[in-house]
């Protein structure tokens, strides 16, 4: 399953997809009706999703041009942001993603606080986030609700929580309520045991990495022992043996 199908419902999905069409088109002028019959679209309903696209555009950034021009046509050179800029701009509303990062940031989360917060019902949130659920259930993880969160193996529990988040982020934005000065430093005293650090990219994941575990171990979340963590005790001044 992609992670736009994961995290996105219907209508969300074909708003990401028409704008990932257009991205590739290319074109100063090019006609809807194509674009809805390459996609088996209703023409109707495909210049509505492209006005849309074109509204969202124009409030994420202010000297947007617009994409759409007269005789059913769009210019699709007029896109005023990346693919992945727009696809998080989209998982700001998506309930699956906006509920990872409301349990990882709250102090005391829960499933009705988040559906106050977010206009949903209980129902609304089970539905919307149910693909994600299955995704979980294979790798032997679950939401819980009275706190909201997740539970399950604490090593699998991060390594989903980065998948899921540094997918749909990619260091647009800082999405922690932990700053990234502490997170940079978690990096900096660590960085030698993740080759990882070497790269640009790497040293983000890190980063994010840092941010998830720092925010559950401020939660008593922790791992459970295994001898294999040993090295990074072994010359660390907080633990002596």
């Amino acid at each position: 399953m992609l992670y736009e199908e994961m995290m996105m419902d219907s209508s969300t999905l074909l708003k990401f997809k028409l704008f990932k069409k257009i991205m590739f088109l290319g074109s100063q002028s090019y006609p809807i009706a194509v674009i809805a019959s390459d996609m088996n679209l209703n023409y109707q309903q495909t210049v509505i999703d492209l006005t849309d696209i074109d509204k969202e555009l124009a409030a994420m950034n202010p000297d947007h041009q617009s994409i759409l021009l007269g005789g059913g046509k769009i210019n699709c050179q007029n896109l005023s942001c990346t693919m992945d800029e727009y696809r998080y701009q989209l998982l700001k509303s998506s309930v699956p993603f906006q509920f990872i990062l409301y349990f990882l940031n709250e102090e005391a989360p829960t499933i009705d606080d988040f559906c106050v917060k977010f206009y949903a019902s209980r129902s609304t949130v089970s539905r919307k986030i149910a693909k994600l659920k299955r995704y979980l259930k294979d790798r032997h993880l679950r939401f819980t609700y009275t706190e909201a969160g997740m539970s399950g193996d604490e090593r699998v529990i991060r390594l989903a929580l980065f998948d899921l988040l540094w997918l749909g982020v990619r260091s647009i934005e800082w999405p922690f309520t932990v700053s990234e000065e502490t997170a940079d430093r978690l990096v900096e005293g660590y960085a030698k045991y993740f080759p990882l650090a070497r790269t640009y990219v790497g040293r983000h994941e890190l980063k994010f990495f840092a941010a998830i575990f720092y925010q559950r171990i401020q939660k008593n979340k922790f791992v459970r022992y295994d001898q294999a963590y040993n090295f990074l005790m072994e010359d660390n001044s907080y633990y002596d043996f």
